[in-house]
């Protein structure tokens, strides 16, 4: 399926902080299976938060890694020098 978007971790919490400017746009949206562990993993996270945050996943389209994200994450670290979850999110986009 092709996406539209693939929205990072960061529009997530502002997402679930009510700070969005601007609402998210419609079409087909995605994000990394990294960002799902960025945002899962934050310590004391409630479990009324975690299921807002998984329930509001499930509505979005996961990218899992393959080895054509893997192969160009490894591009990106080394071109740019860029930490790994970062490289990751970006590959998948």
């Amino acid at each position: 399926m092709k996406l539209d978007y693939l929205i990072d971790t960061n529009i997530l919490i502002s997402l679930f902080n009510q700070e969005l400017t601007q609402p998210i746009p419609n079409g087909n949206i995605g994000y990394s299976v990294i960002t799902s562990i960025e945002i899962l993993s934050f310590k004391g996270l409630s479990s009324q938060e975690d299921n807002l945050i998984r329930s509001t996943l499930k509505t979005l389209i996961e990218v899992s890694l393959d080895t054509t994200i893997a192969e160009k994450t490894i591009q990106l670290r080394r071109k740019y020098s860029l930490k790994m979850p970062d490289a990751v999110i970006l590959a998948s986009a």
